[in-house]
């Protein structure tokens, strides 16, 4: 859910990368980093993984406001290994737009599943509806030899048709895609919380 900061004027939205373990959740987000310098990006190391808790990276982008807010967003990345399931519910609470970073390696498919129905176990345990969650698919590693084809990959991980980008995150291939593509439903998002939560005249000042 969206935060209001009234003293600001300030809507704050999360934005979380989830997906497998070295999938490319942490890549999207030093790319992400190294084109806003002036923001420091927290990154913890676990055993296997170079992510624990998540790595943290405040960006206001200058979007324009709305109705007069101006929109700040968080981006998040949660710990792709079995043992830290704890870790990632705790990120997801907080998760406004789930990117779902999945590996194009075939070998790997039973992972990228594997960690799909684990965000949807996840968000259903804290009373959400996966199938109301707004999420962003990033087919990460399209560079391998014999990388899944895109449409087995949205045959099996994204039939709903949600948006997706192909990308190669490690050369910052996609990355900036996937971004844009999570912000314009943060906005959505953003838009939709302020209609409800604030009265029509004051959403309009």
């Amino acid at each position: 859910m969206p935060n209001l900061i009234a003293s600001r004027k300030q809507i704050a939205v999360r934005i979380v990368y989830v997906g497998p373990g070295v999938g490319g959740k942490t890549t999207n987000l030093r790319h992400v980093a190294a084109q806003f310098p002036e923001y420091r990006m927290a990154e913890l190391a676990t055993e296997g993984e170079r992510t624990l808790g998540g790595d943290f990276l405040p960006v206001a982008l200058g979007a324009e406001p709305i109705d007069g807010w101006t929109l700040k967003v968080s981006l998040s990345s949660v710990p792709g290994q079995i043992q830290y399931a704890e870790s990632r519910a705790s990120v997801l609470k907080a998760a406004d737009v789930v990117v779902f970073v999945a590996d194009s390696d075939p070998l790997r498919m039973d992972a990228n599943r594997y960690a799909l129905d684990d965000v949807a176990r996840l968000l259903e345990g804290q009373g959400r509806d996966p199938a109301e969650t707004r999420v962003v698919f990033q087919y990460n590693k399209r560079d391998l030899a014999g990388a899944v084809p895109v449409a087995e990959l949205d045959a099996g991980l994204n039939p709903a048709g949600a948006p997706a980008v192909s990308a190669v995150a490690i050369d910052g291939i996609g990355v900036f895609e996937t971004l844009h593509e999570a912000l314009g439903l943060a906005m959505e998002e953003a838009r939709r919380y302020l209609a409800e939560a604030l009265p029509p005249r004051a959403a309009t000042v």
